[in-house]
Parts: C-alpha cells; sequence; structure tokens
C-alpha cells in the first residue's frame, strides 16, 4: 500500500505509471470508434457527418463542460477519488454503448464516457506535480502523455483483433454475447479490463500531501483568473498551437483508417493492424525526441525552447502528411504517414509536459483543465466533424477523405507557427518567471 506522506522515488513512478495505464484505457475507449465507422453506420444508419459528432464534437463539448469542475475537486479535494470514480463511470458507459439501439442512445452513452474521463488527466497532472520535484518532474509527465498516444495506437490493434476474434467459433457460440455484432463485441472487449485496473488503482494508490505552496489559498477562481491575464498571450499561444496540432492528429486518428479502406479497398482489420502498429513504433520517439530536444535548447539558458521545437514539427509535418495522403498505394501512404504521425505525437507530448511548467504548483489542477477545455474544444470538437462535412458535401468519391485531412492539415499548420512566432517572447518571459518562483518556494521550505 502507498503511504499518504512522504512518497518515495519508487511509490511515486508506481503511481505514475498506473495514472498512465488508466490514460492508455480513457484514449482507447475514446478512439475504438475509428475502426468502428462503417459498421455503425450500416447498422444504425448513420451518415459521415454524424458519426463525426458521435466521435468528436458531442464527446469534446461534454468533455470540456465536466472538466472545469472537476478540476476546481482535485486542486481541492481528494484526487484518487475523483480518478476512480470517473474511471468506472467511463468504463461502465463504454461496456454500456455495446447494447446501444439507436443512434441517440450511443450520443447519450458517449456523453457519460466524457463525464468519467474528464476527471483524469487534471487530477493525474496534479498528483504527478505532488509526487516529484520540478527537476524529476519532466519524464513521468512526459510518460503519461505518451500513455495516451499509446492508447490511441491500441484502439487501431484492439479494434482490428476484435474484427477477427468475433468471427471465430468459440466466440460466437458463447451465450448472450456470442450473436452480438462485431463494433458491439469489441466495446465490451474493450472495457472490462478498464474496469479491472481501476480496481487495482483503488487498492494500491494512497492521495499523497500536497505541496505546500499548494496550501498557500490560491486555487480560488479570481487568482487563477488572475495569473492567466497576466500571461495571457503565453497561455493563448500554447492552447492555440496545441489545438490546431490537436485538431489535424485526431482527424487523421479517426479518418485514416477509413480513408484505406475506402481509397485502396483494404478490409478494416488489415488498415488497423497497419495504422496500429506505425502509431505504436513511432511512440517512443515522438514521446522522447520533443523533451530531449527541449532539455538542450534550455540548457543554453532560452526559455522558449518549446517554440522552436514546435515549429521544428510543423515545417515537417506538412510534406510527410500530403505525401501520405496522395500517394498511389496502400504501402507509400502508411510510409509517409509514419513521419508525419510521429511529429504530431512530439508537438502534443511537448506541449503537455510544458503546460504544467507554467502555473503555480497551487493552480495546476485548474490550469490543466483550462488546457483540456480548449484544446479538446478545437482537435477533438473541430477535427473530426470537419473532415466527415468536407467528404459528405465537397469531396464525395473514393479519395474524399484524403482530400478532406489535406485541407484541414494546409489551414491549421500554418496558422499554429504564426501563433508561435508571434507569442514567443511572452512565453519565455513566463517560463522564466514560472522557474524562478518555484526555486523561491523550494528555498523557503528548506530554510
Amino acid at each position: 500500500m502507498f503511504q499518504s506522506r512522504s512518497p518515495g522515488l519508487a511509490v511515486a513512478w508506481t503511481a505514475a505509471l498506473l495514472l498512465s495505464a488508466l490514460y492508455i484505457i480513457s484514449y482507447l475507449d475514446r478512439l475504438i470508434f475509428s475502426l468502428l465507422m462503417d459498421p455503425i453506420k450500416a447498422e444504425l444508419g448513420a451518415s459521415d457527418t454524424q458519426m463525426g459528432l458521435l466521435v468528436g464534437t458531442s464527446f469534446a463539448v461534454f468533455y470540456v463542460l465536466f472538466a472545469l469542475p472537476m478540476a476546481r475537486h482535485a486542486d481541492r479535494g481528494n484526487r484518487r477519488w475523483l480518478i476512480f470514480l470517473g474511471a468506472l463511470i467511463w468504463n461502465g458507459m463504454t461496456a454500456a454503448s455495446a447494447f446501444a439501439s439507436s443512434y441517440g442512445m450511443l450520443v447519450v452513452f458517449r456523453i457519460g464516457v466524457a463525464l468519467g474521463e474528464a476527471a483524469l488527466v487534471p487530477a493525474a497532472m496534479s498528483i504527478i506535480g505532488d509526487l516529484f520535484t520540478r527537476e524529476r518532474r519532466t519524464m513521468p509527465l512526459a510518460i503519461f502523455v505518451g500513455a495516451g498516444s499509446i492508447g490511441a495506437a491500441s484502439a487501431m490493434i484492439l479494434g482490428a483483433a476484435s474484427i477477427q476474434l468475433v468471427s471465430s467459433p468459440w466466440v460466437t457460440g458463447l451465450p448472450v454475447v456470442g450473436g452480438m455484432a462485431t463494433w458491439r463485441l469489441t466495446l465490451l472487449f474493450v472495457a472490462v479490463p478498464g474496469l479491472l485496473l481501476t480496481l487495482l488503482f483503488a487498492l494500491l494508490v494512497r492521495e499523497p500531501v500536497r505541496q505546500s505552496d499548494q496550501g498557500s489559498g490560491q486555487t480560488d477562481l479570481a487568482s487563477v483568473t488572475a495569473h492567466v491575464r497576466a500571461n495571457l498571450k503565453s497561455y493563448l499561444m500554447l492552447y492555440w498551437t496545441a489545438g490546431l496540432n490537436g485538431m489535424i492528429a485526431l482527424a487523421l486518428l479517426t479518418w485514416y483508417p477509413a480513408m484505406l479502406s475506402r481509397k485502396f479497398g483494404m478490409p478494416p482489420s488489415e488498415a488497423g493492424y497497419l495504422f496500429g502498429v506505425i502509431c505504436l513504433a513511432v511512440i517512443p520517439v515522438a514521446a522522447l525526441a520533443g523533451p530531449a530536444l527541449l532539455a538542450r535548447i534550455n540548457r543554453r539558458g532560452r526559455n522558449d525552447g518549446y517554440v522552436w521545437v514546435a515549429l521544428l514539427c510543423l515545417a515537417l509535418l506538412l510534406p510527410f502528411l500530403i505525401a501520405s495522403l496522395l500517394a498511389p498505394s496502400a504501402i507509400l501512404s502508411l510510409a509517409f504517414a509514419a513521419p508525419a504521425y510521429a511529429l504530431l505525437l512530439c508537438l502534443s507530448n511537448l506541449s503537455v509536459v510544458i503546460m504544467p511548467l507554467m502555473p503555480p504548483g497551487a493552480m495546476r489542477g485548474q490550469i490543466s483543465a483550462l488546457y483540456m477545455f480548449v484544446v479538446n474544444l478545437i482537435a477533438l470538437g473541430a477535427g473530426p466533424l470537419v473532415v466527415a462535412l468536407f467528404s459528405d458535401q465537397i469531396f464525395p468519391g473514393s479519395d474524399g477523405l484524403g482530400k478532406s485531412l489535406i485541407a484541414i492539415a494546409c489551414v491549421a499548420a500554418p496558422l499554429a507557427a504564426a501563433g508561435l512566432l508571434l507569442a514567443r517572447r511572452h512565453f519565455a518571459e513566463t517560463m522564466r518567471s514560472a522557474a524562478l518562483v518555484e526555486i523561491e518556494s523550494v528555498d523557503h521550505r528548506s530554510a
């Protein structure tokens, strides 16, 4: 069992890894629909636009609405219980989705998933921030953020495996579930390990002691608002860049497997396996390269390293992504998709790692929720839906999804780069001030 006071490094890392495992499951539950688009459409009579609303907008809107009150509790209440209850809800709603009898019912269950998942990130960021010192915090945060990417890739592979598994004689012969449709059984398979991991989390993790700077009374909404206003350009730059990058990434994760099936006639299971393996293969590089390059820049005394790494990712992204979506064969498309996804993932991970280093510790949960509010509203709320609208209304045909993805990327990437350049100096000053405040706080506690 964990002790609630003075956790050692082993205890801290165990907690961080369990939180990362839950984050994998949350992304798995969130993105599993990307491989189940066509069978759900066929059974429930939905269009691409309706599926975009289901996967993206309906989830995102309620996720961000629930995230802010959850973050308020994370900064004041018991974060362990918040995560436990949230995980029970989202895994339970994923299982319930397998029994949805209509499109509307499926939307309601997706809202339930959003409610549960909204608790995880702000509470987990706050816990990790209390378990590690500033010098050791970057790597566990990078691993936690990278865990979401593993969940995204796992959704592809598990969905592909489920499509094959449910046709096996021993599955079709099972009572109750044997006659269920492929997509329904897939959702049940996803929910079971999530529920087991939730119970393990409750048994092993204890609420850590909050750092002394979090007891200073600076968690009220007025203090948070004043801090954000004082650093408004820096936060706007971060949220703008991460949101637009996330829009491209979520659009790609949601619709790229369907594009492979429609354009090249690739079976959904094969598309899921191949894209999922590619996503998994680039995760280690994408998760570690950004923080490593950032640390190298920071050692030179600069505070704007994030800006330059982000600009490099955006500059390299478009050529690879366009080549992937215009490739004449599936193999070439996947070959170019690998570096494109790695660059998107690198920038996404780096943005989340940087975000908790900007505010005082007392506001970390609420600032994390504000980050998730804005970024998810832009990325998940708009990305999948805009691609679906373009595919239905502007680019019909087997190659319509590819053209729609190119259109989004060619608009979003330059806009993100412009935001980085405009606010570079303000961001550097915010990072410098945050580091000085934490150093002073550590010196005060030591004295």
